[in-house]
This record gives structure tokens, C-alpha cells and sequence, in this order.
């Protein structure tokens, strides 16, 4: 694996090949980078600076990108479809933007899918 981190200090550094990399999660101006290896690295770029860099990386919310490769299941509401979510290999299930629902569900089509029952509730 080409893993390079450098200590803490000022200035320091952290390398490491997009292909080890299971998804990322954003924090306003910073990223939390979650490792095939299990670490969490925070960096101080975007999802937009890295979504740039990585077009083989999928954005599927305003607060996450994923590697397509580490996706492992959709999980889609039914009837109406409003709703989804996908499995990443290290069992973390995170969120799919409504309006970005078509679409990742033709990137990752793939997947298998999973069928959620979706059950509307009226206020009486």
C-alpha cells in the first residue's frame, strides 16, 4: 500500500492512492478521508476539490463522495422511491441525496438493491 503520513506539525502532509480510499465526508471546509485500512485522516480541502481530482469517485450528497468500488448495496424505498441509501465494504450506510437518486442508481447499477418498505403516515 503507498501510504505516506507525516507527523503533525506545521506544514505536514498525508499521501495516499484514491484507490484505498472508501469514501469521504465533509465538514464545511474539511474532509474526513475513511481508509480501506480502517484509519480517518481530516484534511482541509473540500468534497469539491476532490471531486475535481477524482472523477471516478461518485457524489451522492452534498456531504459525501464514495469509490465506487468499496459500494457494495443500494437500499432504495418503495413504492415511491424518495429515499436511499448505500452500503460501503466497511458496513458504513450513508444517505443519497433525493435529487441525485436517478442518477446513482445508474452509476451503481451494478449493485444489488435492497428494498425498504416505505410506509406514509397521516396525521389524524
Amino acid at each position: 500500500m503507498n501510504l505516506k503520513a507525516h507527523p503533525a506539525t506545521k506544514g505536514a502532509q498525508f499521501r495516499t492512492c484514491p484507490s484505498q480510499i472508501l469514501y469521504l465526508t465533509g465538514d464545511v471546509n474539511y474532509c474526513h478521508i475513511h481508509l480501506a485500512n480502517g484509519q480517518m485522516v481530516l484534511m482541509s480541502h473540500t468534497l469539491k476539490w476532490y471531486e475535481e481530482r477524482w472523477p471516478g469517485f461518485i457524489r451522492i450528497h452534498k456531504q459525501a463522495l464514495i469509490n465506487p468500488t468499496y459500494a457494495r448495496s443500494l437500499h432504495l424505498s418503495i413504492p415511491f422511491s424518495r429515499h436511499g441509501y448505500v452500503s460501503m465494504a466497511d458496513q458504513t450506510v450513508l444517505p443519497i441525496a433525493r435529487r441525485r437518486l436517478a442518477l446513482i442508481q445508474e452509476d451503481l447499477a451494478h449493485l444489488p438493491v435492497q428494498k425498504l418498505a416505505y410506509r406514509l403516515t397521516t396525521n389524524r
